[in-house]
């Protein structure tokens, strides 16, 4: 099964790789002085970071363009901040997003930092000596040794590989972490199985669901504080190590090393708790480790105290215990189902689209129906206002020999008198 799952794995990466090497649409290239910080806001592409051998941030930008319709990124620098953020034109979301993206290959000096916000891309970095901040969702972060610390990262859905980083602040859900040496170790994880090769000074660790492998640590451990539920601990300390031990485990198992001297001040077992509290080691403690889990086994075993070589080309280290294996497993189904989903969403808005051409034609149709309403109304009321002009003309031209008759009935009047006074005075 072991065999099977890991063969799965690296047809998915090659496969990968082969798209990954598609050619670019378009290549541009672009050189920024007096910059202290860089600002990424980009998805659906790649970062690959490398030390710049100047005190010029160096950008290459590999456009990979759908047909006409081609995504662009807009660039600014203000108060020595360089904002790189990606612009996909509106069209594109109702289109295949994979056929669209831009990557970015960036030269950074030692001492600019970065904050870089990533959806469904990866990062790839060498050595890095700047602050680095960065939020991902659906995304792949790789580097070598990030030497500022703390490091601090947010994720989802991704997977976190560092070969030696100083300090980190891991904020993940369900994802993977691969860590080859570390000194100062700080997460928060859910649905997150994380390997860690070389812890040397501490580890504060809230997890659920999330199994944890710390295969060796250093003669200079001083804290671990470990909160878990349903995730099983699997902690290398250096055999001569002497640590204050306060374990509270419920409905789980504790085993310890033979090769580890252990005197408990306090301890007790039943069937749903282990309390064990006392001092591992058979000298004067130097460190301080605090377990609490929940459904999980716990495991401490003496390690060799010494940095191990690692193989930086590997993919995933082998995991002891076959759950980490079921985790990731359910991390890449899950993958999976996330860009099903989005798959689902394009095509609801290619749908949403067509609608709104449709709703939009109709909408022009009723506004030539309006207009031409409006016409007929218009020459309507010019008809009406003809009609109204030539019924004023025949009402005043009826007033016009309305007076005349008047006027004739008049004379007529008067006549008839002047014959009634001619017949009075006898004159006819």
């Amino acid at each position: 099964m072991k065999k099977s799952f890991l063969l799965i794995i690296s047809l998915s990466i090659a496969i990968f790789q082969l798209y990954a090497r598609q050619i670019p649409s378009r290549i541009e290239k672009k050189n920024f002085s007096d910059v202290r910080g860089i600002h990424f806001n980009h998805s659906y592409g790649n970062i690959i970071v490398t030390e710049s051998t100047s005190n010029q941030v160096e950008i290459e930008i590999q456009y990979f363009d759908n047909g006409e319709i081609k995504p662009s990124c807009d660039i600014s620098l203000a108060n020595e901040i360089l904002e790189i953020k990606t612009v996909r034109p509106r069209d594109s979301f109702f289109k295949t997003s994979m056929k669209m993206g831009i990557d970015y290959i960036i030269a950074v000096p030692k001492d600019v930092a970065m904050d870089v916000n990533l959806k469904y891309g990866n990062i790839n970095m060498g050595d890095y000596y700047g602050n680095f901040k960065c939020d991902l969702a659906y995304s792949n972060f790789n580097a070598n040794t990030l030497h500022n610390s703390p490091v601090s990262i947010s994720s989802k859905y991704s997977n976190i590989k560092i070969s030696k980083v100083d300090a980190i602040n891991v904020n993940c859900s369900y994802g993977c972490i691969d860590i080859g040496s570390i000194d100062v170790f700080v997460a928060d994880l859910s649905h997150t199985p994380a390997n860690i090769d070389y812890l040397d000074k501490k580890m504060h660790l809230a997890c659920s669901f999330s199994n944890i492998k710390i295969d060796n640590s250093s003669n200079d451990l001083k804290e671990i504080d470990f909160d878990g539920s349903f995730s099983n601990l699997r902690l290398g300390l250096a055999a001569d190590l002497s640590a204050n031990l306060n374990v509270n485990l419920k409905f789980s198992n504790l085993s310890i090393d033979d090769k580890f001297e252990v005197k408990y001040s306090f301890s007790e077992t039943d069937y749903k708790r282990t309390v064990k509290k006392g001092v591992i080691g058979n000298e004067t403690p130097t460190a301080n480790i605090r377990i609490s889990d929940t459904y999980a086994t716990v495991k401490i075993s003496a390690s060799s105290g010494r940095l191990s070589m690692r193989n930086s080309d590997s993919t995933i280290n082998e995991w002891d215990n076959i759950h980490d294996y079921i985790f990731y497993a359910i991390t890449e189904r899950m993958q999976k189902n996330a860009e099903r989903v989005h798959e689902d969403v394009e095509r609801m808005h290619e749908r949403m689209r067509e609608n709104a051409e449709h709703v939009q034609k109709n909408a022009e149709r009723m506004q030539k129906d309006v207009e031409r309403v409006h016409e007929r109304m218009r020459e309507n009321a010019e008809h009406v206002q003809k009609n109204a002009e030539r019924m004023q003309k025949d009402v005043e031209c009826m007033h016009e020999r309305m007076r005349e008759n008047a006027e004739r009935m008049q004379k007529n009047v008067e006549r008839m008198r002047e014959v009634d006074d001619t017949i009075k005075n006898g004159s006819i």
